[in-house]
């Protein structure tokens, strides 16, 4: 069930994993300190789309989207964003409001992905990726089994190449960040986005990982990575829908604190993840919330709704270079937010 929270601005107070697991509930208080802040950590900024579901390309709130998901942020602050049903990836570039740096509006247009093989349309993205070069990268669904899960990548030149990559359900992508390709995750493997292909899934991790035990070590089942972010630090962070894990540049994967014990768990519904370039913090969109973990460590950072009700439905995430902006996408109001963080200063 959803809270109203009172207060317009938040601080969480420590979560901290008990032995048994059982996280306490978070209390929310007012941060006095922050209201002399011009923009307090935690604000939220509405930069574009609106409660129309349509795919209209404008600025701000003329523009429209249907259920957006994945993102990426470029190092140049242009914005990509799967519009999951209304079948389309848009190019979202922000700027200050009339000039106003403590407000940001987003220009809204639609790229350029026409059916590739057989006819085969772009279906419910989940998830997009621009290389350097231009090429686009996505990974969407088929329109004929939700459990048929396709790569495609649209060259600049015009070539469309298309490679079903799963059979269970939307999976993780993330740009090398010394490479100018994408890595994807499968069930329980790791496979790559190049120029002109896509590399199955070669790096099959350990399944004994992704298992799920109770305090007296029975198995309750193994979870699959559906989302992965890599990290300036070489590591490449990934979540199944309730434990956070790293793969090292030597392919060795391994849970990161709190670990889920059956039945607790720390997290219900992880949908998208992010890092800082050290990777000691940890972003994540864990359903519809956006927490922040640290030295295992688990703080809500913005809870579903505030005193206007209006912080939406935190579902795919990007994180600015400066570690200061994290954009959002909100599958409740069909938008796409900026929430700061603390050190923001506006720009």
């Amino acid at each position: 069930m959803r809270r109203v929270i009172r207060h317009a601005v938040f601080t969480l107070g420590a979560l901290s994993l008990l032995s048994s697991c059982k996280m306490d509930e978070p209390e929310y208080r007012e941060n006095k300190a922050a209201a002399a802040v011009q923009v307090p950590a935690y604000s939220v900024f509405h930069i574009a789309g609106g409660a129309q579901p349509a795919g209209q390309d404008g600025e701000g709130t003329a523009a429209n989207f249907n259920q957006p998901n994945g993102l990426e942020l470029k190092p140049d602050g242009i914005l990509y964003v799967a519009d999951t049903y209304n079948n389309l990836l848009r190019k979202v570039v922000v700027k200050p409001l009339n000039g106003n740096p403590q407000q940001y509006v987003g220009t809204v247009t639609t790229l350029n992905t026409p059916a590739g093989a057989n006819g085969l349309a772009l279906y419910h993205p989940a998830r997009v990726g621009v290389s350097d070069n231009g090429t686009i990268n996505t990974i969407f669904r088929s329109p004929n089994s939700p459990f048929l899960i396709f790569g495609r990548i649209y060259t600049p030149d015009g070539d469309i190449f298309t490679q079903q990559t799963d059979r269970m359900a939307a999976t993780g992508l993330t740009k090398e960040v010394y490479g100018d390709y994408y890595w994807f995750t499968g069930y329980l493997s790791v496979g790559k986005f190049w120029a002109r292909h896509i590399q199955m899934p070669n790096i099959k991790l350990p399944l004994d990982t992704f298992i799920t035990y109770d305090a007296n070590g029975q198995s309750h089942g193994a979870q699959y990575p559906r989302s992965i972010f890599s990290c300036k630090n070489g590591v490449k962070y990934m979540a199944s829908t309730m434990q956070l894990y790293k793969l090292t540049n030597s392919m060795q994967v391994s849970k990161i604190k709190p670990i889920v014990i059956y039945p607790a768990r720390p997290f219900n519904d992880i949908t998208d993840i992010v890092a800082t370039a050290d990777g000691k913090t940890i972003f994540l969109a864990d359903e519809g919330v956006i927490k922040k973990v640290q030295d295992g460590i688990v703080t809500t950072i913005l809870p579903i709704d505030d005193v206007t009700g209006k912080n939406g439905y935190a579902w795919g995430l990007a994180l600015d270079e400066k570690n200061k902006m994290l954009y959002f996408s909100d599958r409740d109001y069909n938008r796409i937010n900026i929430l700061t963080l603390p050190g923001y200063v506006a720009h």
